[in-house]
């Protein structure tokens, strides 16, 4: 009766709501039809100017009608909610703190909610909150940096990729750790205006051609720098002493991905195997020429160089080339490690018989061979 008589004060569709209780017989009526009313009239509800005590009587019916209400009619009171500049603020956080489908269109609209309510839930609530925050258009610093400190890669990549926001130093830094990682996360962020060159120097080696391209546009950057990311690909093989030539799961791992961005060539070859990284070598040839690593091995290990020949013709290496892997090699071959110029002239013996096209075939057998393990 008390809220009856208050009500009796404030504005006529209010007490037209309240005295029938439209607004609750529809809560209880679970049919699409019926939420949709309900949404309609508290949005018609919102949209009238209230008074401050008017705005509070409103907010608390509409908290008490969102504690009753059905999952369904949450998520449909939250959707046209968030486009209102106007709705109560204790009924938006009321809905922001709800189960993230009925939190995510506030959480990613709401123009009510300010950048402190938005720190709050990004420090209270689990990581689909804050991946819905990080969809908003107008992201303050601030929320932006409480964002990136969560260091998830998922939020992370929904900012980087908001181009409505402007990122921060702090949360480009934090980015580049994680995108160090990522290569999903380094793509779109070497196109962000905010990057500095030597952030894009450094994670060039993890993007695709496409994107190192515009790279190479966007900052100038040197040979060296490219050079020194390969370099720093090549420095990344674990474990590798050189000793038996058997590559790692994860050295092969890792020269598949290099093989994907197209970062694998001759040169690099060479010296990888100049460096005495013989296991790399193995795994960057095998990658490269996509045969078995104990295939490019057993290769390498036969003592006439027939084989190695035969790959490097259908590879389309030249003599000098071939010689300086025969010759680099030659440890797997013999334990001194020592290459005689007899094991050199046998070498330019059958890299001379063997032609281009019976290296090609060589070639493919080695590849099927693959195939069938």
């Amino acid at each position: 009766m008390e809220m009856t008589r208050e009500m009796s004060h404030v504005t006529p569709i209010l007490v037209q709501l309240y005295d029938t209780h439209r607004l609750y017989a529809l809560a209880r009526d679970r049919t699409p039809s019926a939420r949709n009313a309900l949404a309609q009239l508290v949005v018609d509800l919102l949209g009238n100017e209230l008074a401050p005590r008017e705005s509070e009587l409103v907010a608390d019916i509409l908290i008490d009608l969102i504690r009753q209400a059905e999952r369904d009619l949450r998520c449909a009171l939250a959707d046209r909610l968030a486009m209102l500049d106007a709705a109560p603020l204790r009924v938006i956080l009321q809905l922001a703190m709800d189960e993230i489908d009925v939190a995510r269109p506030v959480l990613e609209r709401s123009p009510v909610l300010s950048e402190s309510d938005l720190i709050y839930i990004i420090k209270s609530k689990s990581a689909e909150y804050w991946r819905a925050i990080a969809r908003r258009e107008d992201l303050g610093g601030n929320a932006l940096d409480a964002l990136a400190d969560t260091c998830d890669l998922p939020t992370a990549q929904i900012l980087v990729e908001n181009k409505s926001i402007h990122l921060t130093g702090h949360a480009v830094d934090v980015f580049g750790t994680l995108a160090r990682r990522s290569a999903k996360l380094a793509g779109p962020l070497l196109l962000r205006p905010e990057v500095p060159a030597d952030l894009a120097g450094a994670l060039y080696k993890l993007v695709s051609e496409g994107i190192q391209d515009h790279v190479m546009r966007k900052f100038d950057l040197p040979e060296s720098v490219v050079m020194g990311s390969l370099d720093g690909i090549l420095k990344e093989f674990s474990g590798d002493t050189g000793a038996s030539g058997h590559p790692t799961k994860a050295m092969m791992d890792m020269a598949y991905s290099a093989k994907e961005k197209d970062l694998i060539t001759l040169p690099v070859m060479l010296e990888t195997l100049g460096r005495g990284q013989m296991a790399s070598f193995v795994a960057l040839m095998s990658a490269y020429v996509g045969i078995a690593p104990e295939v490019t091995l057993s290769i390498l290990e036969q003592s006439s160089g027939d084989r190695l020949a035969g790959l490097c013709r259908g590879m389309g290496i030249d003599r000098a080339d071939f010689l300086g892997i025969f010759r680099l090699t030659q440890r797997l071959r013999s334990n001194s490690g020592v290459t005689t110029g007899h094991d050199l002239a046998r070498a330019q013996s059958a890299f001379g018989r063997i032609d281009k096209a019976q290296g090609e075939k060589f070639l493919e057998a080695c590849r099927r061979s693959t195939v069938k393990k």
